[in-house]
């Protein structure tokens, strides 16, 4: 029973005492048929008759009527080959046979409803249901997914590897999402398989990891592929279109529980026309969906799962939403509209905390589009443009640059060196390949970059200003300082001109110059470039930095005792971050050189 004993306790309970016909619903693989199976095997003694019909088809009639050992039971004439008087026939039969009777219908369809005041009664007749939907008709017991506990026990019943630790397990059924079916045949599959690592294991539904082992739902019935095994208990061919672009749409969020208020909001596809023409003159194709309505009833029919107001997507659905009706373009891109829009950061004014939330949301939308190869289009690069600037902030720069690689190859095909979108992106590119250290490569963006605001901008504009200033700064990691400091005279002419000589950005500039003229050998113009930054507003800014700058240029200059006040300041700043931060650590190391040198 895998722990399943509550369940068939509560089955034999409602079927007993309440007398009434009984659906069992739940998704695909949850263990339905299977505690079907175990209260007749429990209770067969109990009856004296016991009938199972499996539904193959969407006609109850059909079914009923070509279920020949049954036909053969009651002894109905051959000759009777109407199949609606055949199907009354067959029932009056059952109902006239001494009790007490079972009859179990293993996944029923929606069309039983109809048949409710015709199927065998009470008291003579318990009738066992079940099915993926909740049958309207017919006294309701859910069947939900395994416990950790009932998921670990049923994992270890089928796989006994001691190289499995239980902390291992753990993690593969809740990969699983305690999924009766899928922990079986995961746990099979390591079983058979015990060159398969942990980590091979844990990605076997994203891999779609070979298996070859028996599953008891069917007699000779085996699984050669995990996830396309999984994918095979589903079919989207009896949805009409609204479901599936609703299930299309929810494929793209996190594997999780999300409330009505949350789904309407991402999936609804109420976008305005001001919203769509930021990008391109094409208007909204697809009207909005009344979310609440179509998720309850894709609960009821199986396809998603409910908790306290909160409904999910297995995975394994998702896997057969994606494979077997991949989302359009047209489908696709409310969603893609709205979580730009959560992702909107704004350096100057935001949190980028505030943002964090809506990362896991921007991924699971981007393996969508990865998995279907979505075509590239204005909204697309500016999805990627903004779940790049989160990943900035996470110091996540790896990813960040696979978006704007793929963001700066749209926009340079799409509209050329001339469009605003296309510098921003190169920007922004050419910072994160900075980050990463590729500055050669980062520098040719920069200088792109910089043509384009010098051009469209002006000189004096403060844009054009922090991209001189950007480039200088890879310029001086590079070691080419002479050409790095033209740039940055550039960048605080404009400074000058637009914030003041007193201005924190202003300020900030003349520290990164004389830094420059340091490594250019010029300490004394760039012990006066120090001074006036340090002459600016300290309230206003972080003066850590222009403290250690100052320090390290005194010690070039010999000036060590000077040089030990400013690197004492400077780490009075710094106390605060944790040990090993690299910041911390230079200037301590600073300090130990400074005083070993004045021992000396």
């Amino acid at each position: 029973l895998d722990g399943r004993e509550e369940d068939l306790a509560q089955l034999r309970q409602q079927l007993v005492t309440q007398q009434q016909v009984v659906v069992m619903h739940g998704m695909g693989g949850l263990g339905k048929t299977a505690l079907a199976q175990a209260y007749v095997h429990t209770h067969w003694t109990d009856y004296r008759h016991v009938a199972w019909l499996t539904q193959t088809t969407e006609d109850f009639t059909q079914d009923l009527t070509q279920a020949p050992r049954l036909r053969r039971k009651l002894e109905i004439p051959e000759e009777l080959t109407d199949p609606e008087a055949l199907a009354e026939r067959m029932l009056d039969g059952l109902q006239a046979l001494p009790g007490p009777n079972l009859l179990v219908i293993d996944d029923a369809k929606a069309d039983l409803n109809a048949w409710v005041h015709r199927l065998p009664k009470a008291p003579g007749w318990h009738i066992l249901l079940t099915s993926r939907e909740a049958l309207d008709s017919f006294s309701r017991l859910p069947l939900d997914f395994l416990s950790e506990a009932q998921a670990h026990a049923l994992f270890r019943r089928h796989c006994t590897r001691e190289d499995l630790t239980n902390a291992h397990v753990t993690e593969l059924v809740q990969a699983a999402d305690r999924h009766t079916l899928t922990v079986e045949v995961l746990a099979k599959t390591a079983q058979r398989r015990p060159d398969y690592a942990f980590a091979t294991l844990r990605e076997a539904l994203t891999t779609d990891l070979k298996a070859n082992v028996p599953v008891d739902r069917q007699v000779g019935e085996r699984v050669d592929r995990v996830a396309s095994y999984l994918s095979s208990l589903w079919t989207l061919a009896d949805l009409s279109p609204e479901p599936i672009t609703l299930l299309q749409r929810m494929a793209c969020l996190p594997s999780d529980y999300h409330d009505a208020a949350r789904l309407t909001e991402l999936l609804a596809g109420s976008r305005s026309e001001a919203e769509d023409q930021e990008d391109d003159a094409t208007p909204p194709t697809t009207k909005a969906l009344d979310v609440l309505d179509l998720v309850l009833d894709l609960v009821d029919l199986g396809w998603l799962l409910k908790s306290d107001g909160a409904y999910k997507l297995h995975q394994v659905v998702q896997t057969v939403v994606l494979d077997q009706s991949p989302p359009s373009r047209e489908v696709l891109a409310p969603v893609i509209s709205v979580l730009t829009q959560k992702l909107n950061y704004d350096q100057f004014k935001d949190n980028p905390v505030d943002f964090f939330p809506w990362l896991p949301f921007g991924e699971a939308l981007q393996r969508v589009i990865d998995h279907v190869g979505l075509p590239v289009d204005p909204k697309l690069a500016k999805f990627w443009d903004k779940l790049g600037r989160i990943y900035v902030q996470q110091g996540k720069y790896v990813r960040a640059r696979n978006l704007w690689e793929k963001a700066v190859a749209f926009a340079e095909a799409e509209w050329g060196p001339e469009h605003a979108r296309t510098a921003m992106y190169w920007n922004n590119f050419a910072y994160v390949l900075d980050e990463l250290g590729a500055y050669t490569e980062a520098k040719g963006y920069y200088t792109k970059a910089i043509r384009y605001a010098e051009q469209h901008l002006g000189l004096d504009h403060k844009n054009t200003a922090g991209a001189y200033s950007n480039l200088a700064a890879v310029l001086q990691a590079l070691g080419e300082y002479a050409e790095a400091r033209t740039y940055l005279e550039k960048a605080i002419a404009s400074d000058e001109k637009n914030f003041g000589t007193e201005h924190p950005k202003t300020a900030i500039r003349y520290s990164n110059l004389a830094v420059v003229l340091q490594d250019l050998g010029e300490l004394a113009e760039a012990r006066t470039y120090l001074e006036k930054a340090l002459a600016s507003d300290e309230k206003n800014f972080g003066t850590a930095t222009i403290y250690n700058n100052m320090a390290s240029l005194l010690e070039a200059m010999g000036e060590y005792t000077e040089a030990l006040t400013w690197a004492e300041k400077a780490m009075m700043g710094k106390v605060k971050l944790p040990e090993g931060h690299p910041s911390r650590e230079t200037g301590e190391q600073l300090l130990v050189r400074l005083r070993s040198k004045l021992e000396e």
